[in-house]
């Protein structure tokens, strides 16, 4: 039961995750429709308004959607962003962030910081299992106790 219940617990967030994702597509459809048809609708309608006219005059004529829609997209756009590594993507095939060749010893001294991380890492959640491990055979010893006291034996005294 418990064994379902996991598998239908990982579905769900699996789903989720898709829906959030097409979430995020449709509101970047909506910003690239609801762009093309204000400039669509714009053109045709026979008033131009200069780009450097009032902010106010321009949002006179866009439905509250729009606007709402282009201030979720633009706080999406920032946290997105946000979360992007503002470091430079060189194409050079090395996996080193700077821009001069490693030694030999810079790039020993740097794998050995790597492994010492991931022992500690590896060392840590090995703490935590053992950790989690007693405290559910604590639990169960509290609840699977024998009774205590010696058993009386019915019909002798």
């Amino acid at each position: 039961m418990a064994a379902a219940m996991h598998v239908a617990a990982e579905r769900m967030e699996k789903l989720e995750s898709v829906i959030q994702e097409f979430g995020q597509a449709l509101q970047m459809v909506n910003l690239i429709s609801g762009s093309t048809l204000r400039d669509a609708v714009g053109g045709r309608g026979g008033v131009e308004q200069s780009p450097d006219a009032h902010p106010a005059s321009r949002e006179s004529t866009r439905s509250f959607l729009l606007k709402k829609g282009d201030a979720e997209t633009q706080e999406l756009h920032k946290a997105a962003s946000a979360l992007r590594p503002s470091g430079n993507c060189g194409g050079t095939g090395s996996l080193s962030s700077s821009a001069k060749p490693l030694t030999k010893e810079e790039m020993d001294k740097a794998r050995n910081a790597r492994l010492a991380k991931l022992e500690e890492q590896q060392a840590q959640k090995q703490k935590e299992m053992e950790d989690a491990e007693e405290r559910g055979k604590a639990r169960d010893s509290l609840f699977n106790r024998p009774l205590t006291g010696p058993a009386k034996q019915l019909g002798r005294l």
